[in-house]
């Protein structure tokens, strides 16, 4: 298995820079903007179809801590006023944002992910830290981070590695080299569980309801499915190797929400869903974003 051996680069996500204890807020036109450092993170989960995962980089740019509520798309009643803003087509969201201005946007597809995904963790620590285990061992590992945490490296650019069962990188692991992976969902601690990720509900719930994300997101794994401003390709993972194929007419939604079906696949932060931009489902909703 190489290991490519490499310097870190400024900025990469989450290997030198940690998850802030207060991530930096911005204010923008009534919605807070969380910011995300630009760099390198691995996008992608051979655990979701066509999304064979994959090194990816990243401008620094900022992202709804919370999804758009009624009250911000001014569409509110007392009562309803934190609930998100939903039943909302791919167009009606680009018309919102263009009203707004001040240069809000739906996020990017790598974008989402990154910030759902949250920063590498280094897997040493997670495991000492964790109280099931309190100490790294190896042998245990696999236990750990089943359903958490996936993509994992030894290095910026380094072979990501999907299997922690198998024996090269077994062995690898009971070195003393520090490795990193990336959360499963859009939760703190990689996991999901039917509280968190709002399944089976009726109805919406308040956008400021659950838990924060690692980078102070509410609700990146469940609530609402969630518009990007990219276009759907089957094998998106797959264009940067140089075969670009036409795009559906239809736009990406990210992750799960109170309807999911009885699989957490649709809620991990890989996932992603094709709809007619006109589709204003009762499931559909949106986060805003900005670039630098």
């Amino acid at each position: 298995m190489p290991i490519l051996t490499a310097t870190l680069p400024t900025g990469c996500v989450g290997i030198n820079i940690p998850a802030p204890t207060t991530p930096n807020v911005i204010n923008v036109f009534g919605h807070d903007l969380v910011e995300i450092p630009g760099g390198m993170f691995v996008m992608g989960s051979l655990d979701v179809p066509n999304a064979e995962p994959r090194w990816v980089s990243v401008d620094r740019f900022f992202m709804g801590r919370t999804l758009v509520s009624r009250e911000q798309h001014d569409e509110t009643h007392d009562t309803t006023k934190d609930l998100p803003w939903n039943e909302v087509s791919w167009f009606d969201g680009k018309k919102y944002l263009e009203e707004s201005g001040h240069g809000l946007r739906l996020p990017t597809f790598p974008e989402w992910q990154c910030a759902a995904r949250g920063p590498a963790v280094e897997m040493h620590a997670a495991m000492e830290q964790d109280s099931r285990f309190g100490a790294f061992r190896p042998q245990d590992f696999v236990e750990f981070a089943y359903a958490r945490f996936e993509n994992f490296v030894f290095g910026v650019k380094a072979h990501i590695v999907q299997d922690p069962k198998a024996d090269p990188f077994q062995r690898l692991i009971r070195g003393a080299e520090l490795f990193y992976g990336w959360r499963v969902h859009g939760t703190d601690s990689g996991m999901l569980t039917h509280e968190n990720a709002w399944y089976e509900k009726a109805q919406p719930t308040d956008v400021n309801w659950g838990p924060d994300s690692a980078y102070g997101f509410k609700q990146m794994a469940g609530q609402l499915l969630q518009w990007t401003g990219d276009k759907y390709y089957e094998d998106a993972y797959y264009r940067e190797r140089g075969m670009t194929p036409p795009a559906t007419p239809h736009y990406m939604l990210q992750c799960g929400g109170f309807f999911s079906m009885p699989r957490f696949i649709f809620a991990r932060a890989a996932y992603r869903l094709a709809c007619d931009p006109s589709g204003d489902f009762k499931s559909h909703g949106l986060r805003v974003a900005r670039g630098n």
